[in-house]
């Protein structure tokens, strides 16, 4: 495992949401020219140290945040937004 695949992991399950839902995404470190009409999704993996938690047995622990921002035009509901 390595930080490569669970990004892959990651945007996979997120392109499947934004594809139910119409949304277009913006992946990280790919070129995209937002339409500023239009709500759009921009993800970023966030990685912390990683961990070994079994004492020197070559366990790692992947750990970090990612997220998923909701970007929208000025004028959107944003009560809307939240759902």
């Amino acid at each position: 495992m390595s930080d490569q695949h669970i990004m892959s992991a990651l945007q996979s399950r997120l392109a499947l949401f934004a594809s139910t839902k119409g949304l277009s995404v913006a992946f990280e470190g790919v070129p995209f020219t937002p339409d500023a009409t239009k709500t759009h999704l921009a993800d970023f993996l966030l990685p912390a140290a990683t961990d070994n938690p079994s004492m020197g047995r070559g366990h790692r622990r992947y750990e970090g945040t990612y997220q998923v921002d909701v970007i929208a035009p000025s004028n959107s509901n944003v009560v809307a937004l939240r759902g």
